[in-house]
């Protein structure tokens, strides 16, 4: 069975720590990715993400249903603890190649876990004293670990595209948008009708077509600055060098 990780982890190279036996702290190591360190607490936020696809992937692959023993049984010589895993060392890579690039064009101060839990700490005081005062606050009063990491991370990815694009870094030319437009016609084709739905009630055909590329240049701009970023973290991911300190690593429990 192909392992979610095989293209990253071909430089893989495995350190130990004793935990003799015991869970690991929350803030032991469980890998180093390109020289960041990634706790057990950072990392537990991507293992929690991939359950639902974890159980839908035994239980569509394999019609295995969730029990007491769900995470330790072993199909085709792999345990859904192990599937998972690999799931969360796979988002964990993506994740940093991400930030370090953020942190090199100067979006991301500190690509660290111990910034953003500080952050993190003290945006929900900030919420807490502003709700105290009767002060209008955008969002939930209180930010979970998980939420506002993944809310901080789409704010940083938001914010390095648009960074990449200024310095020119991304080249979003005429010329290389047309080319991109012409090769992806069928992904900006619209309603033309100009009826906003009424066609598609009415359960008449509905007239589609590419508009030229001058009426849609800011769409087009933003899908292939998407199309970039995206091919350029592949590769940054395929490249990056993926340290598992096993013992924790092994160590680490799903239930």
């Amino acid at each position: 069975q192909l392992s979610p990780v095989t293209a990253l982890t071909v430089a893989t190279r495995s350190t130990t720590s004793d935990t003799n036996g015991r869970p690991p702290a929350l803030t032991a190591v469980v890998v180093n990715i390109d020289g960041q360190d990634i706790p057990v607490r950072e990392f537990n936020i991507f293992l929690a993400r991939e359950r639902a696809n974890t159980f839908a992937h035994y239980q569509q692959q394999l019609a295995v249903d969730g029990g007491t023993q769900f995470w330790t049984t072993p199909h085709d010589g792999e345990t859904p603890q192990d599937y998972i895993k690999q799931l969360a060392l796979a988002d964990a890579t993506r994740t940093v190649v991400q930030q370090q690039l953020a942190h090199r064009y100067g979006v991301l101060a500190d690509p660290g876990y111990a910034a953003f839990v500080q952050a993190w700490i003290e945006e929900n005081a900030r919420r807490q004293k502003a709700f105290a005062d009767h002060d209008v606050i955008y969002g939930p009063v209180q930010y979970t670990e998980s939420n506002y990491f993944t809310y901080l991370f789409d704010q940083m990815v938001s914010n390095l595209k648009q960074t990449l694009d200024a310095q020119h870094v991304i080249n979003t030319s005429d010329s290389l948008l047309y080319q991109f437009y012409l090769m992806h016609q069928a992904e900006f084709r619209q309603d033309v009708a100009g009826t906003d739905g009424m066609v598609a009630q009415s359960q008449e055909p509905i007239s589609m077509a590419t508009p030229a590329f001058a009426q849609i240049r800011a769409a087009v701009e933003r899908a292939y600055i998407d199309d970039w970023y995206d091919t350029d973290v592949d590769k940054l991911v395929a490249s990056a060098k993926v340290d598992i300190v096993r013992s924790v690593y092994d160590s680490i429990a799903l239930s």
